[in-house]
């Protein structure tokens, strides 16, 4: 397991494996399983953990990408034209309870619409 960020590898390797498609259509709907699902504690601890390795990120020049491996996730958010340091700001907004960005509908698991 995962020292640094031990509730952020049991979130991906759990909900972003390899069949991430069956808790939801896309990474939204994916996080709304694991909310319906967890403790606030244990979201709480998520979104704690996705800021450290945003900072990390940003501060370090640090991949993203690599991170996202190391712990486990296998959701492919590049189809839907994110690098992986947006899809976790992506995913943190999310569990935050603040939604995609406005403008944008997700269709599928790799489509986003503009309106």
């Amino acid at each position: 397991m995962n020292r640094v960020y031990p509730n952020l590898e049991q979130f991906l390797s759990g909900y972003f494996h390899q069949d991430w498609d069956i808790e939801g259509g896309n990474d939204s709907e994916v996080v709304s399983a694991y909310k319906s699902n967890e403790s606030v504690e244990n979201i709480q601890s998520v979104v704690m953990d996705l800021g450290k390795a945003i900072r990390i990120c940003e501060q370090r020049d640090m991949n993203a990408d690599q991170i996202l491996q190391q712990l486990g996730c296998e959701y492919f958010y590049k189809n839907d034209g994110l690098s992986g340091l947006d899809w976790m700001r992506r995913v943190k907004a999310l569990l935050e309870g603040k939604g995609p960005k406005e403008g944008n509908r997700r269709v599928g698991p790799s489509q986003v619409v503009d309106r």
